[in-house]
């Protein structure tokens, strides 16, 4: 499925505009660096892997981390949870097509989110620019997320 999503990244990425993919911050991670990345997650025993995958794109970055939890040891999971956001509505299609691989094969529940927040609740989690342009929160929010356990990329 990693692979599915690398086709795609080749087929896509030319033909959105640079300046549509910077707007947004679009990267289309490589296969080869969202597997060096989900190599650098340490051995892990807890029972539920929460996953969070702000900007996911076509998926690479979590794909890469659902197949090394498949494939090695390391990983103890009975489960894991998967909550991604994108912005860009044509990624999230192809989003929910490299994910839907992996919910056949593994104990793994996704929630994909474009991140935009509806009604009048204000989001309790926003999108900010940094380096990588990831979901960022504020403070309470982050403390919330590291009490949890949720594996971040």
């Amino acid at each position: 499925m990693l692979d599915h999503a690398e086709d795609l990244r080749k087929k896509i990425s030319p033909a959105i505009p640079m300046k549509r993919r910077s707007a947004l911050g679009q990267f289309m991670t490589p296969s080869s660096v969202a597997r060096f990345m989900a190599s650098l997650f340490p051995p892990a025993s807890q029972k539920v892997c929460r996953l969070l995958d702000a900007g996911a794109g076509m998926g690479a970055l979590s794909a890469a981390f659902l197949e090394r939890w498949a494939t090695e040891e390391g990983f103890q999971f009975m489960s894991a949870e998967v909550a991604a956001y994108e912005i860009d509505e044509t990624l999230r299609r192809h989003l929910e097509n490299t994910y839907s691989g992996y919910a056949e094969k593994l104990p793994v529940s996704f929630q994909i989110s474009s991140g935009v927040s509806s009604g009048k609740q204000p989001a309790k989690l926003c999108w900010v620019r940094s380096g990588l342009h990831t979901l960022f929160s504020i403070r309470h929010t982050r403390r919330s997320i590291a009490r949890r356990s949720i594996v971040r990329f």
